[in-house]
């Protein structure tokens, strides 16, 4: 008779150690991410702090969808600084609206409120526009000597979007990404208490700004995404003024994270050696290829938080009610699995819709749509335009910080 041996379920202890996240390089040195995949065993890891880590595709599929995982609550994402005492309190503010912090029941229709402004639809009505925009940036670059793409194009774009968008005055909407700029020091894995501060006050900035002018373009009925946002909020009897912060804690990543990628975008491209002036197919077929690979090696976020709500086995390993679990959004983009050759640029590649850029789900990055648009719109400008360039000097990631961004990226352009 054969012998049944029963399988034990792993704790979150038994998970093997994840070192790399420790290590002061970890979000710009990467070459520890292709190790994962060749254990003879990957699977669920854990940080020293301990927390789960989820890096397989597979895994981050299956946890990204699961009824019993949410965002980790404002409450223990800011508990140590409630806990020392220490006075935050924009961020606690911006905590406390952001729907990266919600679960349900909350987070459902609060999401909802706030990404029916940002659909493909809604975000088509300023392509044009948009475009416009790309263009004078584009003249002004190839006219110089060399450009810091950051500086000097995409983060002007940004703002010169969302002035258009939001009908904003321009100086406010320049301050705008400044402020959401410097808020975003508080997402450093390793923060200091300096940077965490420097990100209090960046974030007080950012929602003074920002809520006031949405107030004032509400009050004129000038924006479509102003008022396709009221129009979700009556249905929901909620009042103009949570409305306007749950919106604004939405857009910092539209002031702060597009920017970013709109100079990975082009750094993509120009590392695989492709120049604009070289495409020969359809501006727009190939910007939007450009941007789904771009935006699978190179995601904007690194990772994000989730928590357990309940009791649940993954993989054979119990998730007690509370767990914090670090999803390593960039390394599933990674996983040889589903992407072979997965750190080489491909235009065309199968199981794009195993892409975990964006998170997914009922989780799914609200201002998806924002940063697809513009990045299309924008590198096929510059196939219309013929664009040659040339990095002029080695780049550098941030370090240790949650977002994955350029510090700066020095480039010479010119049109064909």
């Amino acid at each position: 008779m054969m012998r049944m041996t029963k399988v034990m379920q792993r704790s979150v202890e038994d998970l093997p150690l994840l070192e790399a996240l420790d290590t002061e390089n970890w979000s710009q040195d990467l070459s520890w991410i292709a190790p994962l995949f060749e254990q003879d065993q990957p699977g669920l890891a854990r940080a020293s702090w301990g927390d789960v880590v989820a890096y397989r595709n597979s895994d981050l599929t299956a946890l990204r969808q699961h009824k019993d995982i949410s965002h980790q609550r404002a409450a223990d994402q800011t508990a140590p600084y409630r806990e020392a005492g220490v006075p935050y309190p924009s961020l606690f503010e911006f905590f406390d609206y952001s729907t990266f912090t919600m679960q349900q029941p909350e987070h459902r229709p609060i999401k909802q409120l706030v990404s029916k402004p940002m659909s493909m639809q809604a975000v088509s009505v300023f392509r044009e526009g948009f475009a416009g925009i790309v263009q004078d940036l584009l003249r002004e670059a190839c006219a110089a000597d060399s450009i810091e793409f950051r500086e000097q194009f995409a983060k002007p774009a940004v703002a010169r979007f969302w002035a258009l968008a939001l009908d904003m005055p321009l100086d406010e909407s320049v301050a705008t990404v400044e402020a959401a700029g410097a808020a975003f020091e508080a997402f450093l894995l390793t923060g200091t208490a300096e940077q965490v501060l420097s990100a209090d006050h960046g974030a007080r900035i950012y929602i003074d700004t920002l809520t006031e002018a949405l107030r004032r373009t509400n009050a004129r009925g000038t924006s479509p995404f102003v008022a396709e946002l009221m129009a979700g909020r009556d249905a929901l009897g909620m009042d103009e003024e949570t409305a306007i912060k749950h919106f604004a804690m939405t857009l910092l990543d539209g002031f702060n994270t597009t920017g970013a990628f709109l100079t990975t975008q082009v750094f993509a491209l120009a590392e695989a050696g492709i120049q604009p002036a070289s495409v020969e197919v359809d501006p727009f077929q190939f910007s939007t290829a450009a941007f789904l690979e771009a935006s699978r090696l190179h995601p904007s976020v690194l990772l994000t938080m989730r928590q357990a709500t309940a009791d649940l086995v993954h993989d054979d390993v119990f998730l007690p009610s509370g767990t914090n679990i670090v999803c390593l959004w960039l390394a599933g983009n990674r996983d040889p699995e589903f992407f072979p050759d997965p750190l080489r640029f491909q235009l065309e590649r199968d199981n794009r819709a195993r892409q975990l850029t964006f998170g997914g789900g009922h989780y799914v990055c609200a201002g998806r749509n924002i940063v697809q648009s513009l990045s299309e719109v924008m590198v096929a400008e510059m196939v219309r335009e013929a664009v040659t360039w040339e990095i002029e000097s080695p780049v550098e990631w941030v370090p240790a910080t949650l977002t994955h961004e350029l510090g700066a990226l020095p480039i010479r352009m010119r049109r064909g």
